[in-house]
């Protein structure tokens, strides 16, 4: 049993889940991040990359996690802002599970399409991002899409307004080289 660093999972059970998605024979796992999640570079033979996030088991439901994709997806094509893409499984869904990590606990596993990048520093100026994506976003188209359609004021102020949702459940993106 190898276990990953300190993320709990083992990668030969990790490696015999890269079936669930097409194209992953050969691939090689390389930890890039653990956080809640344990994100996964990985790299498959011929120099294509894909990005692997193996989620914390009991951390979300596949509801929030399915929501966070749609709330990302919804950015990507209706406000231009650069996220990932999610790849679907071989069985279409985009939220896969198995047992990856040393308990009885299946977890859930999304694999995205790798974007060249880096992910922001703690020194980075991150302000002109945020102004940015807060010009960019059309709240009520997205979050719309997302079934969060409250057009009171309860839905736009308070502890956790509706547009607020899916941002708790952790925004993916990147930040490209100057």
């Amino acid at each position: 049993m190898a276990l990953i660093e300190n993320t709990g999972i083992e990668r030969d059970k990790l490696m015999a889940a890269l079936p669930l998605w097409r194209g992953l024979e050969g691939a090689r796992a390389e930890l890039i991040n653990h956080t809640e999640n344990a994100t996964f570079r990985l790299d498959l033979p011929g120099g294509a990359k894909k990005i692997l996030r193996v989620h914390r088991p009991g951390y979300n439901t596949s509801e929030a996690v399915r929501s966070e994709l749609a709330w990302a997806k919804a950015l990507r094509e209706d406000a231009g802002v650069l996220t990932p893409i999610a790849v679907a499984g071989a069985n279409s869904g985009l939220v896969q599970s198995a047992v990856v990590g040393t308990s009885d606990a299946s977890q859930m596993m999304v694999l995205f399409e790798f974007e060249e990048g880096r992910e922001p520093k703690e020194t980075d100026d991150l302000a002109p991002w945020f102004v940015e994506l807060g010009r960019s976003l059309p709240l009520p188209i997205t979050m719309c899409k997302l079934g969060n359609c409250r057009r009171d004021l309860s839905g736009c102020v308070g502890q956790m307004p509706a547009f607020l949702i899916p941002m708790a459940f952790g925004a993916i993106g990147v930040m490209r080289p100057a």
